[in-house]
């Protein structure tokens, strides 16, 4: 189960650097061998995989992954400076950031252009959030992240033609910071434009009882068990009384399963705020996507 804890980032912070320092991520990462310990005491090296550790922990949770001999971690300070071009040229602020699992990945949200209205007072704001892994599960990428100001939604899209990620090269050099800043920035712009006028035809498509049964079984699956059928039930209840939602339109449809996903998914467990954050920003994405695209399809 992944787990994040949100950490809100001091308003105006220009800089990666200031950025990890507030969230307490500025240790670093070493590569070490493995050993295992036999019941009779024999220490026996792992040759072909090696641990990254946190160099600031001397406890079990300084582990963060097990990986190939190959991986070589790229340092937190030096994976988020390419993107110190885009917040002080282009009026970009980091916002705030998630130590997931602690530390195995560290992400920094940062805010990007101007916010609109999909309709009079559903304010959005985009938003490009940076993801970088030190167990080789997630290549380092950049994800773009439109927010929904009324229910504090991640919004995510599937939109044929627009790309909503961008793989970043670990580079050090100037030239090779900005040229990466760049793509970022160009790749992300056409997404948020895609995003936004379909989003605003979403907002003008009225919604009909039957559209939300449809919407929600191509999005989930027919209600043939008891847990499934419980969890429609509630996302159908929040994309009619949803925050910002009163169910008359496919944005509604759209915004109660975004709603679901960040904030209600691992309602009524343990430690559920943080395991609905880590939904929010990495393993619920995939429902999101797939709802959006369902969504448009049905315009």
């Amino acid at each position: 189960m992944i787990t994040a804890n949100k950490i809100t980032i001091k308003a105006g912070t220009k800089t990666a650097e200031t950025a990890l320092k507030q969230m307490s991520t500025t240790w670093l990462a070493d590569v070490c061998r493995i050993e295992a310990i036999t019941p009779d005491g024999k220490r026996i090296e792992i040759l072909h995989n090696r641990a990254v550790l946190r160099n600031d922990l001397s406890t079990t949770d300084a582990v963060l992954g097990v990986v190939g001999l190959i991986y070589t971690p790229i340092q937190n300070p030096d994976a988020f400076a390419f993107f110190d071009i885009i917040t002080q040229q282009y009026n970009g602020t980091y916002e705030y950031g998630f130590v997931v699992d602690n530390g195995r990945q560290i992400i920094l949200v940062a805010k990007v252009g101007d916010n609109y209205e999909v309709r009079p007072g559903d304010v959005i704001s985009d938003h490009i959030t940076l993801v970088n892994s030190f167990d080789g599960s997630i290549p380092y990428k950049a994800f773009f992240t439109p927010i929904r100001h009324i229910s504090g939604t991640h919004c995510r899209g599937d939109i044929g033609g627009a790309v909503n990620s961008v793989a970043i090269r670990h580079t050090k050099t100037a030239n090779s910071r900005m040229q990466d800043a760049m793509k970022v920035l160009n790749v992300s712009s056409q997404y948020f434009e895609q995003f936004k006028i379909l989003s605003k035809q979403l907002a003008q498509k009225a919604l009909t009882t039957s559209m939300i049964e449809k919407f929600l079984d191509e999005v989930f699956g027919e209600a043939k068990t008891q847990p499934n059928k419980e969890k429609i039930e509630e996302i159908a209840n929040l994309i009619r009384n949803g925050k910002g939602n009163t169910g008359k339109s496919l944005w509604d449809a759209y915004n109660g399963v975004t709603e679901w996903v960040d904030f209600h998914r691992y309602a009524g467990k343990a430690d559920s705020t943080i395991k609905n954050a880590g939904s929010a920003i990495l393993t619920g994405v995939g429902i999101k996507e797939k709802a959006f695209k369902i969504a448009t399809d049905l315009l």
